[in-house]
């Protein structure tokens, strides 16, 4: 931690941002030779002129530095340089990386194969489903799910993965101490115990509107590819969409009913050329060189992928059930089979991971 003061100190000089900071510390080796540079090596080096060269070499005010990292270390995180081994990969390559991020938890090698999961904040049953379908798939292939633990589906993305023994890493647009939304506190540290919790914002950050589109370069950029599900053509899911094609990566979008809001985001996306998607698998298919090795040795599956075996009178009443609730009167009516064993049948179908029941008395598919 105490070479991560220089990282600190730098970005703390006015006019340093992520691109000046990165180029400084390539040229000359860190930070801290960035200091120890002089002003004629600063200038010589082209990246800075004179006014800021002078800055750099005139800063003195290491209190709140210290302060800063002193609180890094109360609160059990660590500060991850851009230099370092376990700064993703894919995160260099884009335009402007954080110079260092904020980490409670660990970064591992294996989170260099990493998707993102995002999209609605208030999906609908089918976006649900989509989500822990797609999560869950990437999940039980080794692939570590990204996303930005926003409510909705960015929540669902990292339960889901959780739940599916995952990797997952949420990316914050505030300090990590300070919790968006705050009913997520729970899940915050069940990501730091699988996974990390990361923020380029330094400690005490509030989660500020124009923090957001900033948290969405690093999701899309730490990433391989973006999965969109569910999204408005105003939103912060499709901001995160093109952030990813500026970043060249690749783009997948869940199609959803034609008549909802919240597809018509995800629709344009597919018009415009973003891979249609409806399972893991057609993500893991789309990043072969990528994604190769023990990763997804067999192709992973969840249990919605697993071959369904289901008796005559189950595919009966399943044919009667879709992605849209139905309700349990209608499907009994529908089947032609005496009401109890509907009600049998319908909890054998749950049993299986087949369908689900939601609040009043209705039921949606949870399978293709």
């Amino acid at each position: 931690m105490d070479s991560k003061r220089y990282d600190l100190a730098l970005f703390h000089v006015p006019r340093v941002g992520n691109v000046t900071f990165r180029k400084l510390v390539r040229r000359f080796g860190g930070a801290r030779n960035v200091f120890e540079a002089g002003y004629e090596g600063l200038v010589e080096s082209g990246i800075v002129g004179g006014k800021l060269a002078r800055s750099i070499v005139s800063f003195s005010d290491w209190d709140p530095i210290e302060k800063e990292l002193d609180r890094v270390r109360s609160f059990g995180a660590v500060i991850v340089g851009i230099e370092d081994d376990v700064y993703p990969p894919p995160l260099k390559e884009i335009y402007d990386p954080p110079g260092f991020l904020y980490v409670l938890g660990s970064l591992a090698s294996e989170d260099h194969r990493s998707v993102a999961v995002v999209g609605s904040r208030n999906p609908t049953h089918y976006g649900v489903l989509s989500t822990e379908r797609i999560a869950g798939g990437l999940a039980a292939a080794g692939i570590t799910v990204v996303s930005g633990m926003a409510r909705g589906i960015d929540s669902l993305a990292h339960e889901t993965t959780i739940k599916n023994n995952g990797r997952t890493i949420a990316v914050l647009g505030s300090g990590l101490d300070v919790i968006y939304p705050p009913e997520n506190n729970t899940l915050f540290e069940r990501i730091a115990e699988n996974g990390a919790v990361v923020s380029e914002f330094p400690l005490g950050a509030a989660p500020d509107a124009q923090n957001f589109p900033r948290r969405n370069r690093i999701i899309s950029g730490v990433s391989l590819g973006v999965v969109i599900i569910e999204a408005r053509i105003k939103s912060g899911a499709l901001i995160t969409a093109h952030l990813a094609l500026e970043q060249n990566r690749e783009v997948f979008a869940v199609p959803g009913n034609i008549h909802n809001p919240r597809s018509k985001g995800t629709h344009k996306l597919i018009r415009d050329g973003a891979k249609l998607v409806e399972s893991a698998q057609d993500v893991i298919e789309e990043l072969p060189q990528m994604l190769t090795g023990s990763y997804i040795v067999g192709g992973g599956s969840s249990e919605a992928e697993k071959p369904l075996v289901l008796t005559d009178e189950e595919k009966r009443v399943l044919e009667n059930i879709g992605h849209d609730p139905v309700y349990v009167d209608i499907i009994i009516d529908e089947c032609g089979l005496a009401s109890e064993r509907v009600l049998e049948i319908l909890l054998e179908l749950e049993l299986k991971n087949v369908v689900r029941q939601i609040p009043g008395k209705s039921f949606i598919r949870t399978v293709a």
